[in-house]
């Protein structure tokens, strides 16, 4: 996978050589470009860009030709990379090359964007003035909250996307700084997969900051509004889609591993039950949650046989209850009344919003690809609508003898994956019964659109 680095540079000959030199060496060995985008400079930069390409091939110059200001030049340097992967990156050495590299790999893992967090566990700021630390994180602050997201550094310019999921938060309309929250904002509100890694930030050694707050404020104000009433309102019309995402070739094979034991082992009623004791604490944590069910769509995402499910349309008749599981062997003793489809948790196929609630009681854990399985629970609920997972907790690993490809989860890390889609999550430990305490096996996650 090749990786562009885009630099927009204005006035910024004397950080230039110490930049691209830096990310040279960090990518040495590995197939990138940089393109260095000259902002309308009044200093030597188009020069130390001419001296930069001929020292390395790699190294390309561009000219904004459109109006100046650092969101205009970011588009161009955008239209002129040529990577499948593209990272942004400041021109004056505050962004660390070896976080670039994390990014990398992060982006080849399998991730739509990877953006940074200087304030996360592990990120670090060095010489930020205080002033504005203060404003970055009320901005910051502000965000998230309308947001509902965890993310805390969505004004940071440092961040790397996928080449589908740059095409796919197109146009972009911000033509200064404010282009720092319109991607990351647009990127999360159209579905695309992201990472959070910790990094480090340096305050520039030279010169003076092209951030003008007094300038920005209002910019910044019009695109998070442009943004979130694009999540309000349109309705998912510019999600990226189930089409947008190709499963890696390693969780595709794997996937057909499991389909094909789960197929194998579907008549093991010992191991594989049709039916299940209403009584159990985790069928009456899910019929509590959910609420009233009539006249509502319903969806067990990995419903096996539909024990759950039966046990809800039991009790509420009304409501539409739906199954989907990978095994069409095991979708074969689904009882009358629930509909199913087989299919994967990662490419749910259904359209956005279409249920009212979903749950998955331990079947999480065979979807391979969880990130992707959570963003697809999350799309196919309406805003508003409830969604329960139960799941074994990792801290327990080891406890009971479980197939290789069995993931047992963090409280934490389902809470973070929830929160990105969700206003409300909380997570509790559960016991098996209702009147046994809990023995910290199982986690229940909860959540409101």
């Amino acid at each position: 996978m090749k990786l562009s680095v885009v630099i927009p540079a204005h006035n910024e000959a004397e950080h230039l050589p110490g930049t691209v030199g830096s990310v040279a060496e960090a990518l040495e060995g590995r197939d990138y470009e940089i393109v260095v985008v000259d902002d309308a400079s009044r200093d030597p930069t188009a020069e130390a860009v001419e001296k930069l390409a001929r020292e390395n091939g790699r190294v390309r110059g561009v000219t904004n030709a459109g109006p100046r200001g650092y969101g205009m030049a970011v588009r161009s340097g955008l239209a002129a990379a040529t990577g499948e992967a593209v990272a942004v990156m400041m021109a004056d050495g505050s962004d660390s090359a070896a976080d670039l590299v994390r990014y990398w790999q992060k982006i080849e893992e399998g991730y739509d964007c990877v953006f940074g967090s200087r304030f996360m566990r592990g990120g670090k700021v060095v010489d930020y003035p205080a002033h504005k630390l203060a404003l970055n994180r009320a901005a910051n602050w502000f965000i998230q909250g309308l947001f509902g997201l965890r993310y805390d550094d969505v004004t940071n310019a440092f961040k790397c996307y996928r080449r589908e999921a740059l095409e796919g938060i197109g146009p972009l309309v911000s033509q200064h700084f404010n282009l720092t929250v319109e991607m990351p904002l647009k990127a999360i509100v159209r579905g695309y997969r992201y990472a959070v890694i910790p990094i480090t930030w340096t305050n520039r050694r030279h010169g003076i900051s092209k951030l003008k707050i007094q300038e920005m404020g209002s910019r910044y104000l019009f695109i998070v509004l442009y943004v979130w009433l694009e999540k309000m309102l349109a309705r998912g019309d510019y999600h990226r889609g189930r089409a947008g995402r190709q499963a890696r070739p390693e969780a595709v094979r794997l996937q057909e591993e499991i389909r094909a034991a789960f197929d194998r082992d579907a008549a093991d009623e010992e191991h594989f039950p049709s039916a299940i004791d209403p009584r159990i604490y985790h069928v009456q944590l899910i019929l509590s949650f959910l609420g009233d069910l009539a006249g509502r769509r319903v969806l067990d995402v990995g419903c096996g046989k539909g024990r759950f499910a039966r046990v809800l349309k039991e009790r509420h008749p009304e409501a539409e209850v739906w199954g989907l599981d990978l095994s069409a062997e095991m979708l074969r003793y689904v009882p009358p009344g629930i509909r199913t489809r087989q299919g994967t948790m990662t490419d749910l196929p259904f359209e956005d919003g279409w249920f009212d609630a979903a749950y998955a009681t331990e079947s999480l854990e065979h979807a391979v690809e969880i990130e992707a399985a959570v963003a697809e629970m999350c799309r196919v609920v309406r805003p508003g609508g409830r969604i329960v997972i139960i799941d074994k907790n990792a801290e327990q690993a080891g406890r009971l003898k479980t197939p290789p490809w069995e993931k047992w989860f963090d409280r934490r890390e389902l809470e973070g994956l929830l929160g990105r889609w969700c206003r409300e999550v909380s997570s509790e430990y559960i016991s098996y019964w209702e009147d046994v305490e809990p023995d910290g096996l199982f986690l229940a996650w909860k959540a409101v659109r």
